[in-house]
């Protein structure tokens, strides 16, 4: 996501000789003063695509930058496009919610309201069941048993659901088969 810097736009000649109101990001100026107050939101061919905010548009984004500029002296902060993939950008409140569900950001702030992903993004958490070794085993002897019952006499039927039986997993995950270990 590129930067680019959010200006007071009664501040925009601090930048620019022929300031012009870009509310929107829309517009790449080239930077004619002072770079050094906002050198990571110019470009390498010393352009920007600035946002000029003003009180009367956007109060509260105007006031948070002031305040900044009262502590720093710098009427700008970084900012950035709201991006997505395979969307060049958000542009409305459902856009952005669905950006922040998808977990690609833990805050989203939309006018005066706060969003946490924490709070909201619920995981489908299936309760996965894990078969014991001893389990699996039977369901394979099951499966096996299934498919070659019509080839054994009753008494190899017979024979095999008994030896079935005396399968046991010990402890140590050892076979104990006619008591011999395995």
């Amino acid at each position: 996501m590129p930067y680019a810097p959010s200006i007071l736009s009664d501040k925009m000649d601090l930048f620019f000789n022929n300031p012009i109101f870009t509310p929107y990001m829309s517009y790449s100026l080239n930077i004619e003063k002072n770079p050094e107050m906002i050198p990571a939101a110019i470009h390498v061919d010393n352009t920007c695509r600035p946002q000029s905010v003003s009180k009367d548009l956007n109060p509260g984004f105007y006031d948070l930058i002031n305040q900044f500029y009262k502590l720093t002296g710098v009427p700008a902060v970084l900012n950035t496009s709201f991006n997505r993939h395979g969307i060049s950008t958000i542009s409305s409140p459902r856009q952005a919610i669905e950006h922040l569900l998808e977990g690609c950001m833990d805050y989203l702030i939309i006018s005066n309201y706060l969003i946490s992903a924490k709070d909201n993004r619920k995981f489908n958490r299936k309760k996965i069941k894990i078969d014991t070794e001893l389990e699996n085993l039977k369901k394979f002897s099951r499966k096996r048993f299934k498919a070659i019952n019509k080839f054994l006499t009753k008494y190899e039927k017979k024979y095999y659901l008994k030896s079935l039986n005396r399968i046991k997993l010990s402890k140590n995950k050892i076979i104990n088969i006619k008591n011999k270990i395995f």
